[in-house]
């Protein structure tokens, strides 16, 4: 994190100094271009002055006239009285104009020779300023600064959130598989930390999920294993055909048990690991939720739908979502004291399927525990099965964006099983 945060900030100084740079040097170069096209301009017009004034008698007046009506003074001063180096002073009384640079000033001079005298001439618009340098010096350092200070505000809330980013991954790595992060829409990370929080909850139920399958597995399969090591020792010392022949027959019915235990499990693995097809389309809801009623009706069963509405329609793979139905509608009837309700209820986005029973309902603290593998209700004595219906159901109802609720039902006074999926317009 902090390799990022240091290669961040250095790209940033880098781009913005490089780039300041670049626009300095290039206000250099036209600035002395201009300057040079100045400084040619009024050595035109000092060399027109000089010959003018080493014509005239009375350059006294000339002088003082120029000076009042003109900003750019000029001054005449003896030959002997500037002193120059000798390499410099042969050129210069050939004509040759001389600039010379002081620390604020650009003058021109020049030589007059028939008066022996040096003409001095320092245009304004080529003295230097500087109380304007230095103001230029302090707004490009302000200019600087202020966006290194941008640069640095809107880089300090996705440092924060990386921090956390990284602190979360590691606690999570280290165990802490209930770690999460507290998300905010404006943060810029936010699509990573909301799949980051996705993940975390798909691997902590992942674990937790095959922990209670480890242990429930192993429970259910002492059982048949201790009667097939008793079967097979009572075997060896049975010689009757008939009695053989029965305990034959229970050591095959504890080896059926023992692979539908496993093939239930296989199966779940696939539902979890989210290896089966879905073929979405438009399911009629309501025809449905009738043909699941009929088929229990067809056993004797009391069970109806109570809706007001004529049509809903669900996207959803008919296949799963009518063993959906199935599954719920199995384990309330077996639950049930031989009543069971399906309340259908449209809403504008949504539409809840209620499933009422009149049994002895579910404790609240199980309540969601019983939609994990494995892990059964009240169990009757007749009741069959490993507690994986409605673990199934629920599976099913995230696949289809759908969630599982369960209640007190207020109609029946039994469980409440209310699954509410999306609905189509």
């Amino acid at each position: 994190m902090s390799r990022l945060t240091l290669s961040l900030i250095f790209v940033m100084l880098l781009a913005t100094v490089g780039i300041g740079w670049g626009i300095d040097k290039i206000f250099e170069q036209f600035g002395s271009e201009s300057n040079k096209d100045l400084v040619s301009s009024y050595s035109n017009l000092g060399k027109q002055l000089a010959l003018a004034l080493d014509t005239q008698n009375n350059n006294q007046v000339f002088l003082d006239t120029w000076n009042t009506r003109h900003q750019n003074n000029i001054a005449l001063v003896n030959i002997d009285n500037f002193p120059l180096p000798a390499e410099i002073i042969t050129d210069f009384k050939r004509g040759e104009p001389l600039v010379l640079e002081s620390t604020n000033t650009l003058s021109l001079h020049y030589y007059l020779p028939q008066q022996k005298k040096v003409l001095s001439f320092t245009p304004d618009e080529l003295v230097i300023n500087t109380q304007a340098s230095n103001l230029n010096l302090a707004l490009t350092a302000s200019f600087y600064m202020s966006l290194l200070l941008i640069i640095l505000i809107w880089l300090y809330p996705l440092i924060k959130r990386l921090r956390i980013l990284r602190k979360s991954a590691i606690a999570f790595g280290k165990g802490n598989l209930a770690k999460r992060i507290h998300t905010n829409k404006s943060s810029y990370l936010y699509d990573i930390e909301t799949e980051f929080n996705r993940m975390a909850k798909k691997i902590e139920s992942l674990v937790n999920d095959n922990k209670l399958i480890s242990s429930a597995v192993s429970h259910d399969l002492r059982t048949p294993l201790a009667r097939l090591r008793f079967g097979i020792d009572i075997l060896s010392d049975t010689q009757d055909p008939q009695a053989l022949q029965e305990h034959q027959q229970h050591l095959s019915a504890d080896i059926d048990e023992m692979q539908n235990l496993v093939e239930v499990m296989l199966d779940y693995s696939k539902l979890e690991q989210s290896m089966v097809a879905i073929n979405k389309t438009k399911v009629d809801l309501i025809l449905l939720i009738n043909e699941c009623i009929q088929l229990c009706q067809a056993q004797g069963l009391s069970i109806y739908l109570k809706t007001d509405s004529h049509e809903v329609w669900v996207s959803g793979d008919k296949q799963y979502l009518r063993m959906l139905l199935n599954n719920l509608l199995t384990n309330a009837i077996e639950h049930s004291d031989g009543q069971v309700i399906v309340e259908l209820i449209a809403h504008k986005n949504l539409c809840d399927i209620n499933i009422h029973d009149n049994g002895s309902g579910v404790d609240s603290e199980h309540r969601e525990k019983i939609l994990k593998p494995f892990v059964r209700g009240n169990i009757k004595e007749n009741n069959k099965g490993y507690g994986m219906g409605l673990a199934i159901a629920d599976r099913i109802s995230q696949w289809h964006q759908g969630v599982i609720h369960i209640e007190q039902s207020a109609i029946l006074h039994g469980a409440l099983f209310k699954v509410t999926l999306p609905r189509l317009p």
